[in-house]
C-alpha cells in the first residue's frame, strides 16, 4: 500500500537512522495562530513528538518531549488545542491551554491493544472527536470538557480491518469520519470507508472506489456544512498510484470530477467556505495543491526547495477564504507554504536540532 505518512496507523519506527523532521498536521485559530505538529528523529533512530507555532510572520518550535509523532490536531479556539497521535507504547494526547502544551490521560482501547490516533476534530470547546484504530479495529475517543472516554464504533463486514485517518465535525452532533478497510472476504483489495455521528451513535456510510484502483483510502475530510463534506486519499500503489476526491452531498458520497493525475496522492483538505475547498498532497516527488471553486477543481502552483526531490503535503488549514497554510516535508526538513489569496510561498520553518 502506497501510504502517505509513515506516521499515519502507525508509530515511526526507532532505529538508527538519517536525522529528519516532518510535519504531519495543521490547525489555525487565525492567520496569526496555528499550530503544526508532526515528529523528528535524531541519528541514533529517537523518534520525538514535535510542535511548531505560527505567529503570522514565523514558525517557533513549542515544548514538547513526548517519544512518538503527533498526527492530527485541532483546536476550539486560541486557548484551546488539542494534538494526538501515538509511540510504540501507546496513544498520546497533548493539551494547549494557551501558554503551554502538557499531555493528559488517555483512555485505553477496548481491544486492549496499542491505540494508534490519526485525526481530530473539535466543534465546541467541550466536545472534540479524535480516531484512529486498534488491533485492527476502528477507534473513536470523544472529549467531553473533563476527560476522554472511548465511543463505540462500528467495523466494515468481511475487511480485515478498518483504520479511521480523518475526521471532521460541523457540529457536536454531526460527524464524519473517513479511511480505508483492508481487503479480505467480501471486500475489494483495500476499500475507502466513511463513518458518520449523528449525536448518539457512529454508523458506516457507503463510500464509492474508482476502478482499477486498489487499494484505495481516505486520508483527510473537511465538512463546512452539515450536509456537505470533501474527502481526499489515493488509489493504488506506486507508481501507478493517483489522486482521489470524493463529495458528501445529502448523505451519500460520490467520486468528485478531477482531472486525472498518475504518481499523485492527496493527504489534507480545508474548506473556508461552503463552495471553496483545498486539498493538498503531493505528485512524482513535488507539492501538489488543488482548489475547488463553483467551477470545479483545479491545480495551483506551489514551490518546491531548490535542489530537493521528496516533496510532499500531508496537511492544509484555511484560516479564511484568503489564507491558507500547507504543511508536511521536503527531504529529511518539513515545509510550511502559505497561501496569500494569489499565490503559494515557502514560509521558513523550524527544524529540531537532530544530532
Amino acid at each position: 500500500m502506497a501510504g502517505l505518512l509513515v506516521a499515519l496507523g502507525a508509530a515511526p519506527a526507532s532505529a538508527a537512522a538519517t536525522p529528519q523532521s516532518q510535519f504531519v498536521s495543521i490547525a489555525c485559530t487565525s492567520a496569526k495562530h496555528c499550530f503544526a505538529t508532526g515528529y523528528s528523529i535524531d541519528a541514533a533512530g529517537s523518534v520525538s513528538t514535535l510542535i511548531e507555532q505560527w505567529d503570522g510572520t514565523a514558525w517557533a518550535i513549542e515544548p514538547t518531549s513526548q517519544p512518538g509523532s503527533l498526527n492530527g490536531v485541532a483546536c476550539a479556539g486560541p486557548k484551546s488545542c488539542f494534538a494526538v497521535g501515538a509511540s510504540a507504547t501507546g496513544s498520546i494526547i497533548e493539551r494547549w491551554d494557551g501558554a503551554a502544551w502538557t499531555a493528559i490521560a488517555t483512555p485505553a482501547p477496548p481491544s486492549a491493544g496499542v491505540g494508534f490516533l490519526n485525526g481530530i476534530s473539535c466543534p465546541g470547546p467541550d466536545t472534540c472527536f479524535v480516531v484512529g484504530d486498534a488491533k485492527g479495529a476502528s477507534l473513536v475517543e470523544r472529549w467531553d470538557g473533563a476527560a476522554w472516554t472511548v465511543v463505540p464504533s462500528p467495523n466494515l463486514t468481511g475487511a480485515a480491518a478498518t483504520y479511521l485517518f480523518g475526521v471532521s465535525c460541523s457540529s457536536p452532533k454531526n460527524c464524519n469520519a473517513v479511511g480505508l478497510a483492508p481487503a479480505t472476504g467480501t471486500v475489494a483489495a483495500g476499500s475507502p470507508v466513511a463513518e458518520h455521528w449523528d449525536g448518539s451513535a457512529w454508523t458506516l456510510v457507503a463510500t464509492p472506489s474508482p476502478s482499477g484502483a486498489s487499494p484505495n483510502q481516505l486520508r483527510g475530510i473537511a465538512c463546512p456544512k452539515s450536509t456537505s463534506c470533501v474527502a481526499v486519499g489515493v488509489g493504488g500503489t506506486s507508481p501507478d498510484d493517483h489522486k482521489i476526491v470524493e463529495e458528501l452531498n445529502g448523505g451519500t458520497w460520490s467520486l468528485a470530477d478531477t482531472a486525472v493525475l498518475p504518481t499523485s496522492q492527496l493527504a489534507g483538505v480545508a474548506c473556508p467556505t461552503a463552495s471553496s475547498c483545498v486539498a493538498a498532497g503531493a505528485a512524482s516527488g513535488n507539492t501538489l495543491i488543488e482548489r475547488r471553486s463553483p467551477k470545479g477543481w483545479a491545480a495551483q502552483v506551489s514551490p518546491n526547495p531548490p535542489g530537493t526531490t521528496k516533496n510532499a503535503f500531508y496537511a492544509v488549514a484555511c484560516p479564511s477564504a484568503t489564507i491558507c497554510l500547507a504543511v508536511g516535508q521536503s527531504g529529511a526538513n518539513n515545509l510550511a507554504e502559505r497561501w496569500n489569496g494569489k499565490a503559494w510561498a515557502i514560509v521558513p520553518s523550524a527544524n529540531v536540532p537532530t544530532s
